[in-house]
C-alpha cells in the first residue's frame, strides 16, 4: 500500500514548479475551500475558467491604473477615453460571463421545479431584480439575472414560495455536495 500523501520534499518541489499566476492561485484557493476542485465537475471547471478570465482582466486594469508609467507625467497620462474603453470592455466581459452562467441556470430550470420572481434588493440596480428559483431535491437555490437575459427565463411561471434564506456560499456548497454524491452513485 502506498502512502496517499506527498512527502514534504515532493510538496516543496510542486510549490516551486507551480506556474499559476497569483490570480489563478487565489481563485483556486477559493474553489478549494468549497470543494469544487476535488470534484473536477465540468460546470465548475467552466465557471473557473470564466471567473479566471474576469479576475485576470480586473488585475490588468488595476495594474494599468497603478503602474507609474501610466501616471501623469511630462510625457502624458492615461486618458479618460482610454479608461472608459477599458471599463466598457470589462463590463462586456462580465456581462458575457453572467450570460453564460444564466444559460446553465436556464437549462437547470427545465430539469427541476422552478419559477421566477422580482426581488428588490436595496442598493442593487433594478435591472438585476429578476431572480430564478430552483427547487432541487436538496433544497432551494436562486440566481439573479439582468433584464437583458430575462428572455432565457420566459418559460418559467411565477415563483410562489418564499426565499429560504440560503446564502451564495451555502447554495454552492449544497451543489458541490450533490455533485460529489452523483459522482459516487
Amino acid at each position: 500500500m502506498t502512502d496517499p500523501y506527498a512527502s514534504e520534499v515532493d510538496t516543496l518541489a510542486l510549490i516551486r514548479r507551480d506556474q499559476r499566476s497569483d490570480v489563478e492561485k487565489k481563485l483556486d484557493a477559493m474553489l478549494d475551500e468549497c470543494g469544487a476542485l476535488e470534484m473536477g465537475a465540468e460546470p465548475f471547471l467552466i465557471l473557473r475558467q470564466i471567473t479566471l478570465e474576469q479576475m485576470t482582466t480586473i488585475e490588468s486594469i488595476k495594474q494599468a491604473i497603478t503602474d507609474p508609467e501610466n501616471q501623469p507625467s511630462q510625457f502624458g497620462t492615461v486618458t479618460m477615453e482610454y479608461m472608459q474603453r477599458e471599463i466598457a470592455t470589462e463590463r462586456e466581459a462580465v456581462n458575457n460571463a453572467y450570460r453564460e452562467r444564466n444559460q446553465l441556470v436556464a437549462l437547470l430550470s427545465t430539469l427541476f421545479p422552478s419559477g421566477k420572481a422580482k426581488t428588490a434588493i436595496e442598493g442593487w440596480d433594478e435591472a438585476w431584480h429578476g431572480c430564478v428559483y430552483i427547487d432541487f431535491p436538496w433544497g432551494q437555490a436562486s440566481w439573479h439575472y439582468h433584464t437583458d437575459d430575462e428572455w432565457m427565463f420566459a418559460h418559467l411561471p411565477p415563483y410562489t414560495k418564499v426565499w429560504d434564506g440560503h446564502t451564495t456560499d451555502a447554495k454552492y456548497a449544497a451543489i458541490a455536495t450533490a455533485i460529489r454524491a452523483r459522482g459516487q452513485a
